[in-house]
């Protein structure tokens, strides 16, 4: 209950409800943090509404813990070293493999560094290795090149790579629906890497630390 306080005037409030400050505002809900540790997604017998009645629950653990549900189902990717830590022998196998796609599609070439001028050297890109656990618990590892750098001297026209819009996609899905057509999904390994590379058109990759032997690893030529 509400009850004034103080010689000026002044008004306080004792309150036990959590969600009401002494000054009888409503206190702002605690910030959440990201786990990012690559959780996979809930099973069935996990989901949030079978745990409690929904009107048994504050409101603002409801958004919280929601949203926390929708940090793991959608921020699962992590970076290699963090997967290695944390699923081992699983996760340097999804980067060997990725590694092995890369090499077997003529996408990695070795260079001898002491012939790239100091400008080369500047430019070229560093690896970024990532791994993710996707929905039915499989390790997936992920390569490509932090592109960011090239931003200050490769336009934008040039450096895009667009991929079929959100309300184009929408758009086809009522359209199937509508005539009730037959659809397939199905997936192209690698998509990007069958594109052909203009003739002496290359990106210089940098990979480093345990990576290097992982590369190695999968072509003993790059020793």
């Amino acid at each position: 209950m509400p009850a004034t306080q103080g010689n000026a005037g002044t008004m306080t409030y004792q309150t036990n409800d959590p969600t009401v400050d002494q000054g009888g505002r409503p206190s702002p809900p605690p910030r959440y943090e990201p786990t990012m540790d690559g959780k996979a997604y809930p099973d069935k017998d996990n989901t949030f509404a079978q745990d409690t009645p929904s009107n048994s629950v504050p409101p603002h653990d409801v958004q919280c813990r929601m949203y926390s549900l929708a940090v793991d189902v959608l921020f699962n990717q992590m970076h290699a070293s963090k997967g290695i830590r944390l699923f081992k022998e699983r996760a340097i196998a999804a980067i060997l493999k990725e590694y092995k796609q890369l090499v077997d599609m003529c996408v990695l070439g070795r260079i001898d560094y002491d012939t790239l001028t100091n400008t080369q050297k500047e430019l070229a890109l560093n690896a970024v290795n990532l791994i993710k656990e996707k929905r039915d618990g499989k390790v997936k590892g992920r390569t490509c090149a932090n592109g960011s750098t090239q931003r200050s001297y490769v336009p934008r026209e040039e450096a895009r790579s667009p991929t079929m819009s959100l309300e184009a996609l929408m758009a086809l899905l009522i359209i199937f629906a509508h005539e009730k057509r037959a659809t397939a999904a199905f997936d192209v390994p690698g998509a990007y890497l069958h594109a052909d590379m203009p003739e002496g058109k290359f990106a210089l990759l940098r990979i480093t630390g345990q990576f290097v032997d992982i590369v190695c690893e999968v072509n003993p030529e790059f020793k």
